[in-house]
């Protein structure tokens, strides 16, 4: 690397690019190095290097922060002076490139001159669904005595009066949400689950919680808005912990709460805002705990925000 001012600002705009081309062949053909300098011993060394760029990632962000925007990037391979590192996600990679782009190419530059520019790529996405498996076939019932599930395509669950799921506001987006140091972090979470195909494990559920009027909804709404434009056949139930209440009153009142289990836990995305309103009430926390474990046990992804942490 020349020692310019010019020079470096050429690098760091590179790792704050998109990339270009077919990001898939280009995992595919260099992932975890078969060409160049990245066999055996060769190999080795670029993962010590990895290593001792993470650890000053670390120190500097600290571990949260680390583990947030790090903890899944992949270390990939060092050919003609282009080091190429993979992100799950495409925010993961924009965010990485525009906020850490410079110091990630400083730090592998202090490790390893060969460096030249560093370069985040997409990893591949998962391979499609068979027809199969797509996440909006109807639910195999439980039981010979279920009762027929209420309709589970298009925005909302439910019909008519009926309604049971609340339609998010289609200004709360995360194109509109101000994001600033308190809230960076609950930002970038709800981001990156937006963009999973599946629930990450360390991530689910997503709790978020903080005061009145700081953007819990905004965010709500806003996973909402992403995940129903990604696959509109997912099966999204957004509404207030005080709807699920009542909802879940009025199935026991009507003795009608088959129908009201079948709903909530055949579902792919549960998103119950202000759950700090189901404290205290004995029956519907039990209820809810139930739904809770049986979305958790079938891999499904849940969403809770709440006034209190």
């Amino acid at each position: 690397m020349e020692g310019s001012g010019a020079s470096v600002e050429t690098n760091v705009n590179r790792i704050h690019s998109p990339i270009q081309g077919n990001n898939n062949t280009a995992y595919e053909d260099n992932k975890f190095a078969g060409a160049g300098m990245e066999e055996g011993a060769g190999r080795k060394e670029l993962e010590a290097h990895w290593v001792r760029v993470c650890d000053r990632l670390r120190k500097e962000i600290g571990d949260k922060a680390f583990k947030t925007w790090f903890g899944e990037v992949e270390l990939g391979e060092l050919k003609a002076g282009k080091l190429r590192l993979y992100a799950p996600t495409r925010f993961v990679r924009d965010w990485v490139g525009r906020h850490y782009g410079d110091r990630v190419l400083a730090y592998w530059q202090s490790v390893n001159t060969e460096v030249k520019n560093v370069e985040v790529n997409l990893v591949p996405p998962p391979a499609p669904r068979r027809t199969n498996e797509i996440i909006a076939m109807p639910p195999v019932p439980s039981s010979q005595n279920h009762q027929p599930p209420m309709p589970r395509m298009g925005p909302m669950i439910g019909r008519g009066a009926d309604e049971i799921s609340q339609a998010p506001e289609a200004r709360y987006t995360f194109a509109n949400f101000v994001v600033g140091k308190p809230n960076e972090f609950a930002y970038a979470a709800a981001r990156n689950i937006s963009e999973q195909d599946m629930p990450l494990p360390e991530r689910n559920p997503l709790y978020i919680f903080g005061g009145v009027g700081l953007g819990k909804t905004h965010l709500m709404h806003a996973i909402w808005h992403v995940i129903r434009e990604r696959d509109p056949k997912t099966r999204v139930l957004y509404l207030t912990a005080e709807s699920f209440v009542n909802r879940f009153i009025q199935a026991l009142r009507t003795k009608n709460t088959g129908q009201f289990k079948e709903l909530f836990r055949n579902v792919d995305v549960l998103m119950v805002d202000d759950v700090q309103f189901i404290c205290g009430k004995e029956a519907s926390q039990d209820e809810f705990f139930f739904t809770f474990n049986s979305l958790v046990e079938q891999n499904k992804q849940i969403i809770l925000s709440s006034e209190k942490p």
